[in-house]
């Protein structure tokens, strides 16, 4: 599952910052909520994403280093998915059509290890 971001008009995963008072899988929950309406029922570690070249310049002037812990989920059943204010599209993209999309720059690595079904622990 993917989301078409409305910030660049790219494809990136679900995800976002863990706020100050939450654990890594309570934002996992929090940020797949509010960004799809999906909860959560079971999480498996993916791999963790770190290479110091992952540098994201936004919008407002910041520039920021970024680290990310991929996480497989699994979701209640659902019958619609929701879009925040965030995406302009959310929707599940078959593997074999990842090349094709416009995917944000700091979410490649992610995606290369996802069509290759090879995780990343350490990076």
């Amino acid at each position: 599952m993917l989301e078409k971001r409305s910030d660049s008009d790219r494809w990136a995963i679900i995800g976002g910052g863990v706020q100050e008072h939450e654990s890594l899988t309570d934002a996992l929950h929090r940020e797949v909520k509010e960004e799809t309406g999906l909860t959560v029922h079971g999480v498996k570690l993916f791999g963790t994403f770190s290479d110091p070249s992952r540098i994201a310049a936004f919008p407002d002037g910041n520039v920021k280093r970024i680290i990310t812990i991929a996480y497989e989920v699994e979701v209640e059943p659902f019958s619609e998915i929701g879009c925040s204010e965030e995406s302009k599209e959310v929707r599940f993209i078959p593997v074999g059509q990842l090349h094709q999309l416009p995917i944000a720059e700091t979410h490649l690595p992610i995606i290369q290890s996802i069509v290759t079904g090879q995780s990343v622990i350490l990076e």
